[in-house]
């Protein structure tokens, strides 16, 4: 997330870059995986089929400064460059690819999320930036690799709107739920919704790499 927005990347790439990632740990052995390479051959992946391509050296700089304790912009003195970085990141684009079979299509959930705030609020853009926000959060799990897009984006509105104190539908059985009419079962979202909340209460824990 952060070496894409230092990169100057949209939400969209970075997303794209984020689920490519949990596709590839949820088939591969995190003891046989690089996640320093990792998080730049996703990076450097996603870049490149959004057509804002960035450069593998580009990436790698950026990771490392962002990883260097007491890193500060123009304080190129506290870090050194790492050229074996480059060549993890290349090696492991490749074997994600390879891992993969080469799908690399990634649907937007974001889209859904600005359809649907459309359709059913009119464009409530404080809501709107509220679900943006749950979705950017849902990243940090891996809803991604069990739910459909547009599952993700309802439940990621349904928590906009009850952070709001507002409630959708309302409590008439003759109207259907929103959500169904968008094609989502209600258990696949309270599902959705429990995951992005349970994100919340797990304290991060710096990733250290190989060398740390």
């Amino acid at each position: 997330q952060e070496v894409g927005v230092v990169l100057g990347l949209p939400q969209v790439t970075i997303g794209r870059a984020v689920v490519l990632m949990h596709r590839y740990l949820w088939v591969v052995s995190l003891k046989t995986v690089d996640m320093d390479g990792l998080v730049a051959a996703v990076v450097l992946l996603a870049s490149k089929l959004d057509d804002r391509e960035k450069t593998v050296g580009e990436i790698v700089e950026i990771y490392q400064a962002l990883s260097t304790p007491g890193f500060a912009e123009g304080a190129t003195s506290t870090f050194i460059y790492n050229p074996k970085l480059k060549k993890a990141a290349v090696l492991e684009e490749r074997r994600l690819l390879r891992y993969l079979g080469f799908m690399t299509n990634v649907e937007d959930p974001y889209k859904y999320v600005v359809f649907y705030v459309h359709e059913v609020l009119k464009d409530d853009i404080l809501l709107l930036q509220k679900a943006w926000g749950y979705l950017t959060d849902s990243l940090r799990t891996d809803a991604s690799v069990h739910y459909h897009p547009h599952e993700i984006a309802t439940g990621c509105i349904y928590l906009a709107l009850r952070s709001d104190g507002r409630q959708y539908p309302t409590d008439d059985p003759s109207i259907p739920a929103w959500w169904e009419i968008f094609d989502v079962t209600t258990p696949r979202m309270i599902k959705v919704i429990t995951k992005i909340e349970r994100a919340y209460e797990i304290t991060p824990t710096p990733w250290k790499g190989k060398d740390e």
